[in-house]
């Protein structure tokens, strides 16, 4: 069957296209802005800008932090003022609107010291810290696989997971109760990213004793040198 031509004085691609083929706001589409606030969490960050997606690389946080605003930069985001200068935030945590918003300029600080070391070694010993993290993401990867298979010849049975003695391991060395293999930045995001629920406890001594939190993998490529290098343009204060 033949198609009818279209109407005098309309082009055959305004023809084709139906009332419902109208341009309209895409920021208004349930499921895009479904997607767009998807697309904020990793690393990747899409805006809708004149009905057209623009997508870009961007830095996401590197640790889980309690009170973290990653969810919640897509409502504060307006009301952000536009800035030329330094940025300032002393409670800086997971740092998720710093990594947002990256600033050219800024002054960082939080009380956790062992956490401003972790983003002083990310700023300053990226390579050293790259092979760190590689090592230790390797042996966590290895013994998850020893693991696994103990648990399919054993399915009755609690098995042996190596993981949770390397966990308790680093946990000494974050606690200073024994020599340190690793460098503090290392330290302490493998206790950030295997400790159980993300949470923050200490003991009557003051050490660090929340237990190991069984995850299945180490995943350290988070960790990159665009990190580094945006946060090269900060000073700890």
């Amino acid at each position: 069957m033949r198609s009818k031509p279209p109407k005098a004085g309309r082009s055959e691609s305004e023809a084709a296209q139906s009332p419902t083929d109208k341009p309209r706001d895409l920021s208004e589409t349930p499921y895009l802005k479904f997607q767009l606030l998807s697309y904020n969490f990793s690393h990747t960050i899409c805006k809708i800008k004149k009905n057209v997606i623009c997508c870009f690389y961007m830095c996401k946080p590197l640790i889980k932090y309690r009170g973290g605003k990653s969810r919640e930069i897509p409502h504060i985001e307006k009301h952000i003022p536009k800035f030329s200068g330094r940025y300032i935030e002393p409670f800086f945590g997971g740092g998720a609107l710093y990594f947002y918003l990256e600033p050219k300029q800024a002054i960082i600080n939080d009380i956790n010291s062992k956490l401003m070391k972790f983003y002083d070694g990310v700023k300053n010993n990226y390579d050293s810290l790259r092979l760190e993290l590689d090592e230790v993401e390797e042996i966590y990867e290895h013994n998850r696989k020893d693991f696994e298979d103990l648990k399919i010849k054993n399915p009755e049975i609690r098995v042996e997971d190596k993981n949770e003695n390397f966990y308790y391991l680093i946990r000494n060395m974050y606690n200073n109760l024994t020599e340190k293999k690793y460098s503090d930045a290392l330290i302490y995001f493998f206790i950030n990213k295997t400790m159980y629920s993300g949470m923050i406890r200490y003991n009557a001594k003051g050490e660090f004793n929340v237990p190991y939190g069984r995850y299945p993998h180490l995943n350290t490529s988070i960790v990159t040198k665009a990190h580094s290098e945006l946060l090269s343009q900060f000073e700890i204060r």
